[in-house]
């Protein structure tokens, strides 16, 4: 195996180390709660599950699975959590007595308001930051990276058991 630099700073071990370390990070910092502007901490998760459903108003359980490539389980639980902190509720289907559709509460409509403005403050305090050490252009190539690198994942969710994608399905 061969772990010879083939960028100009790095080799594959080196990258793949630096995913890992960003990642197991990331992961701890979004679980820690803050205080979005409403005075109560809430998770990353939180905030952004509140947010998506008050965006898309009526969605089911499983259409949030789909969106954030995680289990049916998984995110009833999460929304179990949503609906106990009187953030979100649940309306049972006309159609289908089995499928709930997702709303937001006054209070959950007050935390996405707050989520999207903390998040614009902070994002532009973030690249600001980084705009002092890149470029323009090498900012946008790394944001550009970061969705490939996003498009890749849910592809390979989406992707039937054994059938491998790569990036020649994310441009056809």
């Amino acid at each position: 195996m061969d772990n010879q630099k083939f960028l100009k700073n790095w080799t594959p071990l080196e990258i793949s180390t630096l995913e890992f370390e960003f990642t197991m990070r990331y992961y701890g910092f979004s679980a820690m709660p803050k205080d979005y502007g409403t005075g109560v901490e809430y998770s990353l998760a939180e905030a952004h599950g509140v947010t998506f459903i008050e965006e898309h108003p009526g969605v089911t359980v499983t259409e949030m699975a789909d969106a954030f490539g995680r289990t049916k389980s998984a995110l009833s639980q999460s929304v179990k959590q949503l609906e106990q902190k009187g953030l979100v509720y649940k309306l049972e289907s006309k159609e289908n007595k089995k499928k709930n559709h997702l709303f937001v509460t006054p209070k959950g409509r007050q935390l996405s308001m707050a989520h999207k403005q903390y998040d614009i403050v902070h994002t532009m305090r973030f690249i600001k930051d980084l705009e002092n050490i890149f470029t323009e252009e090498e900012l946008d190539c790394f944001f550009r990276i970061m969705k490939v690198r996003a498009d890749l994942m849910r592809d390979c969710r989406e992707a039937p058991t054994g059938e491998q994608r790569g990036l020649e399905n994310l441009w056809a």
